[in-house]
């Protein structure tokens, strides 16, 4: 993980987010404004900066947490404490660690004793994923119902599905984050009998979320004896 990329973004970020306050302030925001429309250089520059700096927000985030998952800390409360900041600040979260961590190396060793050992309850988890795959079940089909536009006469078939939809979304939503969490936590606590399989399955739970951490349960998880 190459630190001049890093420190590169973070420094479009941080210059990002500098002009966007600068623009809030009366003067200097008109100022900031006529320099854009007079010259198309300023407004290409400052519109470089800006993609940057967006694409460096989840670059970062995602090479801290590649980063956290992948090194062994002096505590096994620091690798706690340090992926719920991540996982819960998330951006902010992974500038702390950047500074902390990643350039400081604080809280850092080389103790293979210190890697947490977690245990996953298959039970409670399968009980979870059910849940998950019903909503998602349930929702699919109310969408084809809509759709095509049904008349089901024996009841109001629809807005039953609505209802229940509505009512079971915020604790599966909840669960959706809870399982991705754990799964995430454990694939960064988890070896891995090829070297590939680390980054490839980091990428699998950032891009898809929960839907990677179900088939990341599924294909890790629920295979180990516990």
């Amino acid at each position: 993980m190459d630190k001049r990329i890093i420190r590169f973004l973070l420094g479009c970020i941080i210059v990002g987010y500098g002009i966007l306050l600068l623009g809030k302030i009366g003067n200097i925001g008109l100022s900031i404004k006529k320099l854009q429309e007079h010259l198309p250089v300023v407004r290409l520059l400052l519109g470089i900066i800006g993609t940057l700096g967006a694409v460096g927000v989840f670059w970062v985030w995602g090479a801290m947490f590649y980063h956290w998952g992948t090194h062994v800390f002096e505590k096994k409360a620091y690798k706690i404490i340090w992926f719920l900041l991540m996982f819960f600040g998330i951006f902010i979260g992974s500038w702390f660690y950047y500074i902390f961590v990643f350039e400081l190396g604080k809280t850092l060793c080389r103790r293979d004793d210190l890697v947490i050992n977690v245990k996953i309850n298959k039970k409670i988890f399968r009980f979870l994923i059910g849940n998950i795959i019903l909503w998602v079940i349930l929702f699919v089909i109310s969408q084809i119902v809509y759709l095509i536009n049904l008349s089901v006469k024996f009841m109001n078939f629809p807005a039953i599905i609505h209802t229940v939809l509505i009512s079971w979304g915020l604790p599966t939503s909840v669960i959706m984050l809870f399982v991705w969490a754990m799964m995430l936590f454990h694939w960064g606590n988890e070896t891995f009998k090829k070297e590939r399989d680390k980054p490839k399955w980091f990428f699998l739970l950032v891009v898809l979320q929960w839907i990677g951490a179900i088939i990341y349960y599924f294909a890790i998880v629920d295979k180990k004896e516990y």
